[in-house]
């Protein structure tokens, strides 16, 4: 998997942040709370659902964002040549989730957080847990 493009909008520190991916080897620098992990913390979600810390819901939206604002996290990644995009998002008080998969012509694969998740699931063909050992060093 090759990440492309990642979006944040009121997301953890991000109030909005974009960024692209070029080939090769990418480093984040900066001072402790920086933002630096919530960076991974994105991709994470983007692809998984869920949050590495699972009590962290209440933390997500960005401390200048009203309830009226959507928590958006959207990843574009590459796998075997064909690239996809993810977009996730909370809405409302209650942060409730939203999830779509497209593929590179913008055609929807997937809808809802399920269907997403096990899509996304069987492209890299990795669980959650392999995917934080392996990818994410503490």
């Amino acid at each position: 998997m090759i990440l492309c493009s990642l979006k944040l909008e009121n997301f953890k520190r991000y109030k909005e942040f974009n960024i692209e991916f070029f080939e090769g080897l990418t480093g984040f620098i900066g001072r402790n709370g920086s933002g630096k992990s919530t960076l991974f913390d994105a991709v994470f979600f983007a692809l998984y659902g869920e949050l590495k810390n699972k009590n962290a819901k209440s933390y997500v939206r960005h401390v200048n964002s009203t309830d009226k604002d959507v928590v958006l996290v959207e990843l574009i990644f590459e796998i075997e040549g064909s690239q996809y995009k993810v977009r996730r998002e909370f809405r409302g008080k209650t942060l409730v989730a939203k999830a779509n998969l497209y593929d590179s012509a913008e055609c929807l694969l997937a809808n809802g957080s399920k269907e997403v998740d096990k899509k996304i699931k069987n492209l890299i063909g990795m669980e959650k847990t392999a995917f934080l050992n392996t990818v994410f060093a503490s």
